[in-house]
């Protein structure tokens, strides 16, 4: 895995508003940053942004650059490729939980290093060495869709991940009482990540499997998740509505903004009714309902 890390240095008064700015009006999407000020320097701080790869991060130095120029802030971006190795050290040492629609904490470490509220659950997952930490935009998206539906009273049916990452989609939907789950990812990592992590919340997914759709063809699911890319979700939208039962929920994100009315048009051919969307920054995702045959 190559992580793409820009780093952009400033002076350390304007931390806070960089921030600030950062989080609620950029419209960048970051997989988490991090703002430094070192010892030695401590007029500059140093901002670092961490996509998932080059050409995410290029996708955003427009906004970057009109980021800073707004607040009167040189610019001088330095990129970076981290190696897996190089990631998990640099990319945990800033991962922060998050409290997901007031109901479940997110948290991308181990259970030890965390007091949360009794009175909510929480997702932990430390094992990061595939993609899904809960910080990406994409991850947030599905997790606050697939979060919304099942906080609600219904019966958990059989769930299906494709391209589960690290897991995390499916050890939430296992601790809101899913237990018929299969979880499927083209990389083997995937498959080793997502059963540590369901170790680690002392939950049990029964099937975890390297594959795409066509290992689970033939089935049908109540609740199918798929993040991932627009394009690979456009390939594969046909096959992975017909694994949908009638009257389920397919919930997509990992959609490029820009290309939503692609996915649109696709789903026009298809049977299903668009029940809830939500963007964050350049992205996308849809909970659709597929109607009763």
């Amino acid at each position: 895995m190559k992580l793409c890390e820009l780093t952009i240095p400033f002076p350390a008064h304007a931390g806070e508003i960089v921030g600030e700015r950062l989080e609620n009006e950029s419209g960048i999407s970051t997989m988490g940053y991090s703002i430094d000020t070192e010892r030695k320097t401590p007029d500059v701080s140093r901002l670092r942004l961490y996509f998932t790869d080059r050409d995410d991060a290029v996708r955003h130095i427009d906004r970057i650059e009109e980021l800073f120029r707004s607040l009167n802030l040189p610019c001088a971006i330095e990129q970076k490729l981290l190696d897996e190795d190089h990631y998990l050290s640099a990319y945990r040492s800033f991962l922060k939980p998050y409290l997901l629609e007031r109901l479940i904490w997110i948290v991308p470490f181990a259970r030890d290093q965390f007091d949360h509220h009794a009175g909510r659950r929480a997702v932990f997952i430390d094992h990061q060495y595939a993609f899904g930490t809960g910080t990406h935009a994409t991850t947030h998206l599905a997790l606050s869709l697939l979060v919304k539906f099942v906080k609600r009273k219904h019966t958990p049916g059989r769930m299906l991940d494709i391209g589960c990452g690290s897991g995390i989609l499916a050890v939430t939907a296992a601790l809101f009482g899913y237990s018929d789950i299969t979880a499927i990812d083209v990389e083997e990592a995937a498959i080793g990540c997502t059963a540590d992590n369901a170790r680690a919340n002392n939950v049990i997914i029964p099937r975890i499997m390297r594959g795409s759709v066509e290992t689970v063809a033939g089935e049908q699911f109540s609740l199918v998740l798929m993040n991932i890319e627009t394009e690979i979700i456009l390939s594969l939208i046909e096959r992975t509505a017909a694994l949908v039962a009638p009257g389920g929920v397919l919930i997509l994100s990992g959609i490029l903004r820009e290309r939503k009315r692609e996915v649109r048009d696709a789903l026009k051919q298809l049977p299903f009714s668009i029940v809830r969307e939500r963007s964050r920054g350049d992205w996308h995702a849809m909970h659709l309902k597929r109607r009763p045959a």
